[in-house]
């Protein structure tokens, strides 16, 4: 997987390195939301096929918003589900 250093402008650095290391160290992450019904879902499948995954849950995160930030800088989406 390439870094995404390039597309990272006002970022926190630390923080968007972490999320990198995350994806690279599990096999599935999941960047979720407690209240968020298709973030549930998600879960739900993931256990029912009994994979593990690391779970971050983004609104009971301290910088659950910067994380956020990343990740749609990352990924171009601005929702957890896509």
């Amino acid at each position: 997987m390439g870094s995404f250093i390039s597309s990272r402008a006002n970022m926190n650095e630390s923080l968007a390195k972490k999320v990198e290391a995350e994806i690279v160290q599990h096999k599935v992450v999941i960047y979720s939301k407690t209240y968020c019904p298709y973030c549930v879902m998600a879960k739900d499948v993931f256990k029912e096929i009994k994979v593990e995954y690391h779970l971050v849950e983004l609104d009971e995160h301290p910088e659950g918003s910067e994380l956020q930030a990343i990740l749609h800088k990352m990924t171009g989406a601005r929702t957890v589900s896509w």
